[in-house]
């Protein structure tokens, strides 16, 4: 009786064993479909661009998103962290992260993504290299010029324009005055012009003096300043704190 037990007791290890195997290979094996449209910042059109999905063992998959509607499919695992990566002649490259969510059959999910084509007089890039309100270079502004650097070596036909601006900061130069004009109290806003123009002023020389240097095709990049008040661009306005528009001067998609 006693080994019957044990026999039994074997026996329903083994099965509940069973069960969390085949439950963990069955995990392992979800997958998910990702469904997505790669299309233009500025006009809204479908892109045809090569894109990489890589994963962090650097296992990687590369697809084209269609030509006509800009439209991609690719099969991936759940729960993973992938860099996805937009490559074309007509874009510098362009990363995003997809994490995949967790799931223990077969979903499918929609990502689409944007890029910027390449044309002249558009801005292709928005930077953050100085700290608000002063002419300090942020830390992180030798990683943002080394990047710059990837994308001018991956594209060797365009020459950009490295425009500093302040428009991140305009705000500090405005006051609120208030003062009585016939017993009635009014507020009026003023705004300080000539400190405004001065800090962009000493940003365009810190650029000249210290990140000029770090420019790997010196001769493909021009410096700028600009003191407008106001600058009326799509990608500077969906980055509040950047200060520096990368645009482009000349582009020739066929030499590569």
């Amino acid at each position: 009786m006693k080994i019957l037990i044990q026999i039994a007791l074997f026996f329903a290890f083994f099965s509940y064993s069973t069960v969390r195997m085949d439950a963990q290979i069955i995990n392992k094996s979800a997958q998910v479909l990702v469904k997505g449209k790669i299309t233009d910042f500025y006009s809204g059109n479908p892109m045809q661009v090569e894109i990489r999905f890589e994963d962090p063992s650097g296992k990687f998959f590369k697809i084209s998103s269609n030509s006509l509607t800009g439209n991609f499919e690719q099969i991936l695992q759940t729960d993973v962290e992938y860099n996805v990566r937009l490559n074309s002649n007509s874009i510098f490259p362009t990363s995003y992260i997809l994490k995949t969510p967790k799931a223990d059959k077969y979903i499918e999910i929609n990502q689409d993504y944007q890029a910027i084509k390449l044309e002249k007089q558009s801005t292709a890039l928005a930077l953050d290299l100085f700290q608000s309100g002063s002419d300090k270079i942020n830390a992180n502004t030798s990683d943002l010029i080394k990047d710059l650097n990837l994308k001018m070596r991956f594209n060797r036909s365009v020459k950009i324009e490295f425009e500093i601006n302040v428009s991140d900061s305009r705000n500090q130069f405005e006051k609120e005055i208030t003062k009585k004009v016939k017993k009635k109290t009014i507020t009026e806003k003023s705004f300080d012009k000539i400190a405004f123009e001065s800090l962009a002023e000493s940003r365009f020389q810190q650029a000249i003096s210290t990140i000029k240097s770090q420019f790997t095709f010196p001769d493909r990049i021009t410096i700028t300043k600009n003191i407008s008040e106001k600058i009326e661009d799509k990608l500077l306005s969906t980055c509040p704190e950047c200060d520096v528009r990368i645009i482009i001067i000349e582009f020739d998609q066929n030499i590569k």
